[in-house]
């Protein structure tokens, strides 16, 4: 059937319709594919806006445009919900309660209270129900069709934070130690080569525990000599371009150089830097032994042979060779059971319990866990700056977020051109 005859008999169907019901005459506003939009719907989603924008202080001066907006909205929704309807999405009433339940726990209600202050506010239940039916329902729809599509590479992730990290540093202030190793402009190579050389054995005693500034007392032919090559809070506008280009990837402890100027080699100590908000995690370093269920050995029989395990080793014998011998989890296991530092997000509630009430040694009582019976030694605790890796991941979301958006607008654009649409109401015309 080409659009022409589906207009034709869909336009028939609404006059047959409004020759019994007179009310219902000119009640589409606009024809979308196989579908329609009601006078009625139009009407609702402009009051709506309305009192959206009147809420938030805004006039509209052009009515006219406020209508094409919401028109054009109404239209985007529309074949949205015929895309994902036909690609067999659905929201069934077990979803749509748990999300209507999430919605009420934000509000501070119940969901019976959350009905109650919708029908005191004149909203019909029912329409909010399928209200966000529907919003559920497109934001799966835009979940498969564009962010599960939308990636971000390393590279542009590299790039990214390049770009963020120079804007950011121009307001960083860095705490510096400072060694300078003059050289004069009349100086020939053998002298110059001479001061490299010794700005390389100074670094070279940094780098094997040797105070710095104790050696830029001794040794540092800078005016700060005297303070340890103290240079106090910089701003990098205040700092020779070597240096501003050496701390464009330094973190806080980095020895930086030799770098080389035309007042001979310098050898920078980073301290500390303040502009940006570091991150800390608080880290747990543990090591396990996990016996899973299995058809052979129930839940009983699994906590008997881990409690005859734990036994062994309060009585001596080898934590990791009893892991790398019985240890169910084979990630650990052959590291005699040690997981390394994790964070609190990294394992399972049940396990993280657990390792957050040991002290530093202490080996558990067996427990269970998703995964199995477990007993676990804690080795260590540590709060880490993981700064880096926090940015990182921010950037990442926010690239990833941006990337989602400009293919939003893409995919709809397309979805909406690709659409059958007549805007029958007086005014308004689809595009």
């Amino acid at each position: 059937m080409n659009k022409n005859m589906f207009t034709a008999l869909l336009l028939s169907l609404v006059v047959s319709a409004s020759q019994a019901a007179p009310q219902l005459l000119n009640g589409v506003a606009a024809i979308v594919n196989d579908d329609v939009i009601l006078n009625s719907e139009f009407e609702r989603g402009l009051e709506r806006i309305r009192a959206q924008l009147q809420e938030a202080g805004q006039a509209v001066d052009d009515q006219q445009v406020l209508r094409k907006q919401v028109m054009e909205r109404l239209i985007s929704r529309k074949v949205q919900a015929q895309k994902a309807k036909e690609l067999g999405l659905r929201v069934d009433d077990s979803e749509l309660n748990r999300t209507l339940q999430r919605i009420a726990r934000n509000n501070q209600m119940s969901l019976s209270q959350f009905r109650q202050a919708l029908l005191a506010e004149g909203v019909d239940y029912r329409d909010f129900r399928e209200e966000v039916r529907e919003e559920v329902l497109l934001a799966q729809l835009k979940k498969r069709q564009v962010d599960m599509q939308t990636k971000v590479s390393d590279q542009e992730l590299d790039d990214f934070l390049s770009l963020r990290l120079r804007v950011l540093k121009n307001n960083f202030e860095y705490r510096l130690r400072h060694i300078l190793i003059a050289t004069s402009e009349g100086d020939d190579l053998a002298l110059i080569a001479k001061a490299r050389a010794r700005a390389d054995r100074m670094l070279t005693k940094v780098r094997a525990g040797a105070d710095f500034a104790a050696l830029a007392m001794r040794s540092s032919d800078g005016q700060y000599a005297l303070e340890g090559g103290d240079l106090g809070w910089r701003k990098l506008e205040q700092l020779p371009k070597v240096f501003v280009e050496a701390l464009q990837t330094a973190k806080e402890g980095d020895l930086l150089g030799p770098l080389r100027s035309a007042s001979g080699f310098h050898l920078l100590l980073l301290q500390q830097s303040r502009g940006e908000e570091r991150h800390y995690v608080k880290q747990s370093h543990a090591r396990h032994i996990l016996l899973r269920v299995t058809e052979v050995r129930d839940s009983e029989a699994t906590l008997k042979k881990l409690k005859s395990l734990r036994k062994r080793i309060v009585s001596g014998e080898k934590f990791s060779a009893l892991a790398k011998r019985f240890s169910d989890d084979p990630g650990s296991a052959v590291a005699g059971g040690d997981l390394g530092w994790f964070g609190a997000d990294v394992m399972v509630p049940a396990f993280q319990k657990v390792v957050s009430e040991l002290d530093i040694d202490e080996l558990s009582e067996p427990f269970r866990s998703a995964f199995g019976w477990h007993v676990v030694q804690l080795l260590g605790k540590r709060t880490q700056d993981d700064t880096d890796e926090f940015l990182r991941g921010q950037a990442r979301q926010r690239l990833l977020e941006r990337k989602v958006e400009e293919a939003s607008e893409v995919w709809l654009r397309k979805l909406r051109a690709q659409a059958y649409v007549e805007v029958r109401l007086a005014g308004l015309s689809a595009d």
